[in-house]
């Protein structure tokens, strides 16, 4: 939605307007989408490091895909996707081998953990699940919460 609203990828957005522009959109389009009818949501894993942005999932049904560094590295390395805030420093897409793609993703995850358990009502721990066994998990949840009375 960011990338459509905006007409640029969010590579593009990351170096025209900065982390800080880019989350200004990102919040938009959260608010956006939150207060139309009810709907499963993925953000970008970052969607939490915005003040506003927790504050609009608070009491709703927010599932943390919760993945170990070692995990986060087998995925991310080489996957070809543009990810402005690994891939954006003097390093270059070398920074997606070994050691330094490891610290930059064990550095977000110590910055975001507590951010994502302020907001997340559940957690699925996705290490060693496909995706399909994932998908189901949450859809397990999901019905949980909505059978529940759903927070939405």
């Amino acid at each position: 939605l960011v990338e459509d609203d905006a007409g640029a990828s969010v590579a593009r957005l990351f170096a025209d307007r900065g982390e800080a522009g880019f989350r200004r959109l990102e919040l938009e389009a959260l608010r956006r989408v939150l207060a139309g009818p009810p709907a499963v949501i993925a953000t970008g894993g970052g969607v939490v490091t915005t003040p506003g942005a927790r504050d609009l999932l608070s009491g709703r049904t927010v599932l943390w895909l919760r993945a170990r560094t070692d995990t986060l590295v087998e995925r991310l390395a080489g996957d070809g996707v543009t990810r402005p805030l690994l891939w954006s420093t003097s390093a270059g897409s070398d920074a997606s081998a070994g050691s330094d793609l490891a610290e930059r993703l064990e550095a977000m995850v110590t910055e975001r953990t507590p951010l994502y358990a302020e907001v997340a009502t559940d957690v699925v721990d996705v290490d060693g699940l496909t995706v399909d066994q994932v998908g189901d998990r949450v859809l397990e949840l999901v019905a949980a919460d909505a059978s529940a009375g759903g927070r939405r």
